[in-house]
């Protein structure tokens, strides 16, 4: 782990409760940092609608994710990744799998917004750079024997052009995760601050307004940090899509139904509380809804809530 301009760069999971998704796939066993709520597993398995059975394990403490693979900033400059100043902030990310037969994938790239948030990168004119150097770097790591997925935040030069800042402080892994289990295509995330409802209620509220993850139409929020909010009382939302301005769509509607506000979380930034940055109000307005989230709010009603 490096630091640069300050910031501490790091590649752990910061919501392991996505991988419950997995469980899509048949042979899939998956296990999940605990204690753990069997409701709250329950949320997740619905959204993919499969039963737990027996392929949960629940470890109490500890990181149950993956070992990820660690890039130094001397791996990207021997990946010929031209570097950023100093005091640049990071506006993309990618993310790559070195797997265990030296092959490298290129998983994702995401956009680092301005309010903190991110979003899948579509159609910049950067995102070629950032599959290339992604790539490069991973090339390097498998000739060190280096195995498992990293993430690489980037910024841009005058021009517009990537340039590599570290291992990446954001890298959405359970964003992308969720795009893929949930068969979207587009996906944008962000927290939610001030939430001062039990996790139940927050998940009742999604439904009950029409903004939570519909099944059918491919398109709502899912939320994460439920295990924690009591103790954070911030949530990480996914909003996810048919397009990325349905998905932007979606993620501001499901602030306006908690009453949230959207902070700034890129590394070496403060956290405003809501009552500072003037919360979203409570509201039923469907000014922000799509046709994807009014046809998730008619389904909803037919939907049991957890909280039941």
């Amino acid at each position: 782990m490096e630091t640069r301009s300050g910031f501490e760069y790091s590649t752990h999971m910061a919501f392991p409760m996505h991988r419950l998704l997995e469980l899509r796939t048949p042979s899939a066993r998956v296990v999940v940092p605990g204690p753990v709520e069997p409701a709250l597993v329950s949320y997740y398995l619905e959204l993919i609608g499969v039963g737990a059975g027996d392929r949960v394990g629940i470890v109490s403490g500890g990181d149950v994710g993956p070992t990820p693979a660690v890039v130094s900033l001397n791996d990207l400059r021997a990946a010929r990744v031209p570097l950023a100043d100093e005091d640049a902030r990071p506006a993309a990310t990618v993310r790559v799998r070195v797997r265990d037969d030296h092959s490298v994938q290129v998983l994702s790239a995401h956009d680092r917004l301005p309010d903190g948030g991110t979003r899948l990168s579509s159609g910049s004119g950067y995102v070629d750079e950032l599959y290339r150097y992604g790539a490069r770097t991973g090339a390097r790591l498998a000739a060190d024997g280096r195995r498992g997925s990293f993430a690489v935040d980037f910024a841009l030069d005058d021009e517009g052009h990537a340039t590599a800042l570290g291992a990446s402080t954001a890298p959405e892994e359970h964003a992308h995760a969720t795009l893929l289990a949930l068969r979207a295509n587009a996906f944008r995330a962000g927290f939610a601050v001030g939430v001062d409802e039990d996790w139940r209620q927050v998940v009742a509220t999604l439904r009950e307004t029409g903004t939570a993850y519909n099944p059918i139409a491919r398109a709502g929020v899912v939320a994460y940090g439920l295990e924690t909010l009591a103790d954070t009382g911030e949530l990480h939302l996914v909003a996810l899509g048919n397009a990325r301005t349905e998905a932007e769509q979606c993620f501001y509607a499901a602030l306006t139904a908690l009453g949230a506000v959207s902070a700034e979380t890129t590394a070496g930034s403060a956290r405003y509380a809501s009552k500072e940055r003037g919360a979203w109000p409570v509201t039923r307005s469907t000014s922000r809804v799509t046709p994807a989230v009014a046809l998730a709010r008619s389904a909803s009603a037919s939907t049991p809530s957890i909280a039941a």
